[in-house]
């Protein structure tokens, strides 16, 4: 435990003397087991881009790269939130699979 305790002190050393408190680290507001949907209108399947040109790249590119079903609705999340006026930070998991397809499809 003294071991620890002299590893972080020694760490501790060496941070900025000071931080910016205005900028809450979302470390600091970590909730483990909560999941919270603040606006889920990018992940509804009625979601209308705001530019038809938008929406016709998206269909494009599922078509182009022939996504099945959950591949398809993993590409929407994603662009439909890259849509938004200003997105919040999209966190999910993605299995290895579905993360390729969606960035090969991101570049079209």
């Amino acid at each position: 435990m003294l071991k620890k305790q002299a590893i972080l002190d020694e760490r501790n050393k060496h941070l900025p003397a000071n931080i910016n408190n205005n900028s809450v680290s979302k470390v600091d507001n970590f909730k483990p087991n909560v999941v919270e949907v603040v606006d889920k209108s990018y992940i509804d399947h009625k979601f209308k881009p705001s530019s038809e040109k938008d929406g016709n790249i998206v269909s494009g590119s599922i078509s182009k790269f022939q996504l099945n079903p959950e591949q398809e609705r993993a590409f929407r999340i994603i662009s439909n939130h890259t849509m938004m006026e200003k997105p919040e930070e999209l966190c999910m998991y993605l299995g290895v699979w579905e993360v390729q397809v969606n960035l090969k499809s991101s570049r079209h």
